[in-house]
Parts: C-alpha cells; structure tokens; sequence
C-alpha cells in the first residue's frame, strides 16, 4: 500500500490535480503471500479502504473470478464488509444465445450500496469494439 500511496501522490503532482479516480486492475495480487482467497480478498479491502479514508480518493478494485468462489453473486456484499460498494460483472448464457458470436450478455450485480440500492444491470457486450450496450430486463434481486 506505501507503494501505491506513493506512486498516487505522483500521478496526481504530475496532473495537477487534487483529485483522481483510482483504478486497480487484479487487486488480488497485491497480498500475494496470503493464499487463502477469503482472508486475501478481506485484507486487501480493508487496506483499500483505509487507503481512500487517508487521501479522500475512489478506488475501484478490479478483483476475477467471483464466479469460481461462489455461485451466488449475492452472497459477496456480505463477504467484503470494509467496501462500500460491491459489484459482481457476470456472463448471462441465456441471453448470450440469442446474440451472435463473439457478443456476450452480461449482467452486473450491484451486490452491496451503502447509500443505495442494490440492483441487476444487464449489458450486451461487443468485445471488437469494447461496448457495453445497457439493455432493458424484468429481472429484479
């Protein structure tokens, strides 16, 4: 995290900029030596979290491969309780039959909001041209 820290500071002195929206792709490798993914994805929320309260700045930590750890989305806006916000991205493979290949339906969980609501957001995805068309379902959480 000290490096991390650091390396903010930087970017931000070098923007001129008071404020940045933070954004860190595979944050489960940032505790490594902790090979349990529970304790390794409860740590690294924890450290993320303090690090925002300390510089007033969103993160956005990218973490893979919920899916693989539990079949339920919802479960994981208990299991990170430091986070605020707790957003699952999955495939929807009844609706990715219905587009042609390469498209995918996605769907994204907004599994925890502290100040708000929790909700499913359903997307179809163009990888050729990294879109994500939002489209309209009667599903609800």
């Amino acid at each position: 995290m000290s490096e991390i820290r650091e390396y903010l500071a930087g970017v931000m002195q070098r923007a001129s900029a008071a404020r940045i929206f933070v954004v860190i792709d595979d944050a489960h490798r940032l505790e490594a030596r902790e090979p349990d993914f529970h304790n390794r994805l409860l740590l690294i929320a924890d450290q993320l979290h303090g690090l925002c309260q300390e510089t007033e700045l969103s993160i956005l930590a990218v973490w893979p491969d919920f899916e693989a750890q539990s079949s339920n989305v919802w479960e994981w806006g208990e299991k990170v309780p430091g986070a605020s916000v707790v957003m699952v991205m999955a495939n929807d493979p009844e609706r990715s039959k219905k587009l042609t290949e390469p498209n995918r339906a996605i769907n994204l969980h907004i599994v925890k909001n502290r100040e708000g609501e929790r909700a499913t957001l359903a997307f179809d995805f163009q990888p050729a041209f990294s879109r994500f068309t939002e489209v309209s379902t009667n599903s609800t959480p």
